[in-house]
């Protein structure tokens, strides 16, 4: 049994040459741009044996992209390990420790910084609001040094370099979203949205870009809010929204937390799999 991320035709050539009847199973992350129909490609997918992917949508688009039989694929949500989340310091002692106020409404946003990933219509939304009760981390490698440029340059020009804060990538991301009043996912489109669902394990509010997979974890309304992709004044007033009714901030973080416990159960992802594997 080939279990993996990524196909090679060396596993493929394995598998054919093998004695014993070896079965692929291939778990897709990435969202699918163009159909995979040469003959490379269908000489990869007749050879394997199951396809998982990580979202409803991206099962989707997988039965129109891949030239396989559509019974075999299945979505396999993410597990999310809550065990990962426990922190050694306090939100007093984080936002201390980058120059922030403890006592304002603080936001996170966890991406790599480049301009897909929307971090810009955060800035911008910051500036429509026009408060300074509201600040902002931005956690995240910085992948384009012209656009993390230009994000420093709105923050001079929109005179908000005491409110936002860089944080270099980090391993646990959810030792800092423990530390914040609400995540923003702001990518263009995102094939999952982990981020989403690891803060709302964690008990922070969420709000992301409605496109991708996301909206399969935020229930807007019940769990979170979307807004609009890339629209600035849609995601505006969501932050308003959520700044505004503490209630309703209160049943996102009750029913964020339920509905990942019961979707995306760190076991229940193990043994869903095993079952896979045990079909074939």
């Amino acid at each position: 049994m080939l279990v993996g991320q990524k196909i090679y035709s060396s596993s493929v050539l394995l598998k054919i040459l093998s004695r014993n009847k070896i079965k692929i199973i291939y778990y897709r992350q990435m969202k699918l741009t163009r159909y995979k129909n040469d003959f490379y490609h269908r000489f990869i997918y007749k050879n394997i044996d199951k396809i998982l992917v990580i979202t409803k949508n991206l099962e989707r688009e997988c039965e129109k992209l891949l030239p396989v039989d559509n019974n075999s694929i299945s979505c396999l949500h993410y597990g999310i390990n809550g065990s990962l989340h426990k922190k050694d310091f306090s939100r007093y002692e984080f936002l201390h420790s980058i120059n922030l106020d403890p006592s304002l409404f603080t936001i996170g946003v966890f991406s790599r910084v480049e301009e897909q990933k929307g971090q810009h219509l955060v800035i911008e939304a910051l500036k429509l609001i026009n408060t300074r009760e509201i600040q902002l981390v931005i956690v995240g490698h910085v992948m384009n040094d012209n656009y993390i440029a230009s994000l420093k340059k709105l923050i001079s020009e929109y005179g908000l370099e005491d409110k936002i804060r860089f944080v270099p990538f980090v391993e646990k991301p959810m030792e800092i979203m423990q530390c914040l009043n609400l995540t923003i996912l702001s990518t263009y489109e995102e094939t999952f949205g982990l981020v989403v669902a690891e803060s709302m394990l964690v008990g922070t509010p969420v709000i992301g870009s409605n496109a991708g997979g996301v909206p399969e974890i935020i229930q807007d309304g019940m769990n979170g809010l979307l807004f609009e992709t890339k629209n600035i004044q849609s995601l505006s007033e969501k932050i308003m929204i959520m700044i505004e009714s503490k209630d309703l901030r209160d049943k996102f973080i009750k029913n964020g937390i339920s509905f990942v416990k019961e979707k995306f159960d760190y076991d229940r992802h193990f043994s869903n799999l095993q079952d896979f594997i045990r079909a074939l």
